[in-house]
C-alpha cells in the first residue's frame, strides 16, 4: 500500500542515509535518474545519473545532506537537472537519541510553473508600463472613496507620484463636490456591478478642466465587485473647440437668418411697391376731384380704389408674416410639399413674370409628407426657384419644371430650368458659403449653402446636373414622414 501511494505521487521521493546511500525510492525518482527502482536502492545517489548533474550540483547536494545531519534542520534550494528546475526539500529523520540516520528527500519538477511565473510576471511587466504610460489617468478607487492604485499620469496631473496619493480619499485630493460626485459614481458600479461614464468638469491641481470619466466594476475571485476602475481623458480641448463650433453655427445660424430676411424684404418691397403706387394715384385723384368740385361718385371710386389696394398690401404682408417668421424654433414634424409650393410660388410668381420665366408644378400634389421643419422647406423651396428666377433675367421665355416623384421610402424633387445653366468652373462652388455670380444684384452665397445644410439635417441629400449653355437641374431627395 505505501509503495503504491509513493509511486502515485508526481513528486521525486528518497530515503538515504547520512551518506547519501538511497534506502528508498518511488518510480518518480527513478525515472528522473534514468534507473530502474532496483537499480536505484544501495547506491550513492551522488554517483547516480552522472550525465544529468553537473560537478556543481553533484557537490551542491552533497553539501545539503552534511548540513542536515549537522543541523538536524530541513533545508530548501533549487537546482538544475538535465535542464529541468527542480525545487528539492531534504528533511532529518531521527532516532530516539536524536541523531540523524534517515534524510528523506522531495523533488518537484518546477520548470512548468517557473515558465508561467516567468511569462506572468512578463505579462504584469508589460500592463504596468501600458498602464504607467497611457495617456490617460488611471486608477482604483474603492466604495469608500480611497485611491488603491493610482498611474503615474494621474498622479502627475495632480502634482505627484502615485505612491503620494495611493490610500488618500477622494475628498482629500478634490473639492467636496466633485469628490462626492465621484464617489457617488464608484459606489453605484461596485452596486449595480454595471460600468458607469460621464462628461464633467473637475478641479485638479486648482485648475477646472473637462475630463471624459468611465467606471468600470472589479471583481476578486469570487466573482464579487470590490472596486471600481477609473479612466479618466482630458477632453478639455475637445470641449472647447466643440463650444467655439457651437457658437460658430450659432453666428452662421444668425447669417443665414439675416441673408434670408434680407432677400425676403427685397421680395416684400417689391410687391408692395405696385399696390403703394395705385393707393398715392387714387388718393390723388380724389384729391383733385374735390379740388375740382367733380361729382362725388368720381371721388368714390377713387378712394374705393384704394381701400382695395390697401387690402391687397395686407395680403401681402400676411403672406411675408408667414413666410418670414423667425426659423430659429426649428420645430419638426410632418410636412407637406405641396403646400410648401404652393405658398413659395404664389410668392415668387410675380418676379418670375418679370424675369419671363413660368413657373411649373407638377406631381407634388401627390407626394406622401416628409418630417422637417416647415420653413426650412419653405426655404427650400424659395432658395431654388429664386435661383432659377435669378438665372433668367435677360432671356426670354423661360421655365422652372418642379417635379415630385415618390419611390421606395423617399421623395425626389427636381428643380429643372432652361436658363443656360452653370459655367463648369463654378460647378465645384455651387454650395460653398458666401460664392455667388449676383453681387450686383445683391447676392448673399448663402442660398445655396443654407439649403444643402437644411436637406441634410433632415436626413436627405442634394446633388446638381447643368449643362452650360442649357439648363440646370437640382435634384433633392428627402425620407418619407414612417
Amino acid at each position: 500500500m505505501l509503495r503504491a501511494l509513493l509511486n502515485a505521487v508526481t513528486e521525486s521521493i528518497l530515503l538515504v542515509d547520512p551518506e547519501g546511500t538511497v534506502l528508498t525510492l518511488n518510480e518518480t525518482a527513478a525515472e528522473r535518474f534514468g534507473k530502474t527502482v532496483e537499480e536505484m536502492i544501495g547506491a550513492r545517489m551522488q554517483y547516480m545519473g552522472e550525465h544529468l548533474l553537473p560537478s556543481q550540483t553533484r557537490v551542491s547536494r552533497e553539501s545539503k545532506i552534511r548540513e542536515v545531519v549537522r543541523t538536524r534542520q530541513a533545508v530548501r534550494f533549487e537546482d538544475m537537472r538535465a535542464g529541468r528546475h527542480l525545487d528539492t526539500s531534504m528533511y532529518p529523520v531521527v532516532d530516539e537519541t536524536g541523531d540523524v540516520r534517515r534524510i528523506a528527500i522531495f523533488s518537484k519538477d518546477v520548470m512548468e510553473s517557473r515558465r508561467l511565473q516567468e511569462e506572468l510576471q512578463a505579462s504584469q511587466e508589460k500592463y504596468r508600463a501600458v498602464v504607467e504610460n497611457a495617456g490617460e489617468a488611471i486608477a482604483i478607487v474603492d466604495d469608500q472613496g480611497v485611491f488603491l492604485f493610482m498611474n503615474g499620469t494621474a498622479a502627475r496631473a495632480l502634482g505627484g507620484a502615485p505612491s503620494d496619493f495611493t490610500g488618500k480619499t477622494m475628498w482629500e485630493l478634490f473639492p467636496k463636490e466633485i469628490a462626492d460626485r465621484q464617489a457617488e459614481a464608484v459606489r453605484k458600479v461596485v452596486r449595480t456591478g454595471s460600468a458607469y461614464g460621464s462628461i464633467a468638469q473637475s478641479c485638479v491641481a486648482g485648475q477646472r478642466r473637462w475630463y471624459g470619466t468611465t467606471i468600470a466594476p472589479l471583481r476578486d475571485a469570487e466573482g464579487r465587485v470590490t472596486a471600481g476602475l477609473l479612466v479618466a481623458r482630458d477632453v478639455h480641448d475637445l470641449m472647447t473647440a466643440q463650444k467655439d463650433l457651437e457658437a460658430y453655427r450659432e453666428k452662421m445660424r444668425r447669417t443665414e437668418h439675416l441673408a434670408s430676411l434680407g432677400t425676403l424684404s427685397a421680395t416684400f418691397a417689391h410687391e408692395l411697391t405696385q399696390p403703394l403706387t395705385v393707393i398715392r394715384l387714387s388718393v390723388q385723384n380724389a384729391i383733385k376731384a374735390i379740388e375740382e368740385g367733380s361729382p362725388s361718385a368720381t371721388v368714390l371710386n377713387d378712394l374705393a380704389d384704394g381701400v382695395a389696394e390697401i387690402a391687397h398690401v395686407t395680403a401681402i404682408i400676411e403672406r411675408f408674416r408667414g413666410f418670414a417668421r423667425n426659423t430659429s424654433d426649428r420645430q419638426v414634424g410632418p410636412v407637406d410639399l405641396n403646400e410648401a409650393a404652393r405658398r413659395v410660388i404664389r410668392l415668387l410668381d410675380e418676379d418670375a413674370r418679370a424675369a419671363g420665366i413660368t413657373l411649373i408644378a407638377e406631381g407634388i400634389e401627390d407626394l406622401p409628407p416628409i418630417r422637417a421643419n416647415e420653413r426650412d422647406m419653405d426655404q427650400v423651396f424659395f432658395a431654388l426657384t429664386q435661383n432659377a428666377i435669378h438665372a433668367a433675367q435677360g432671356l426670354d421665355k423661360r421655365r422652372l419644371r418642379i417635379v415630385g416623384e415618390h419611390c421606395r421610402g423617399e421623395v425626389e424633387l427636381r428643380f429643372d430650368d432652361d436658363c443656360g445653366g452653370i459655367p463648369p468652373s463654378h460647378m465645384a462652388r455651387v454650395f460653398e458659403p458666401f460664392f455667388t455670380t449676383k453681387q450686383a444684384a445683391g447676392g448673399t452665397g448663402l442660398g445655396l449653402c443654407i439649403v444643402q445644410r437644411i436637406v441634410t439635417q433632415a436626413g436627405g441629400h442634394i446633388r446638381v446636373d447643368s449643362r452650360f449653355g442649357k439648363g440646370t437641374t437640382f435634384i433633392v431627395t428627402l425620407p418619407v414622414e414612417q
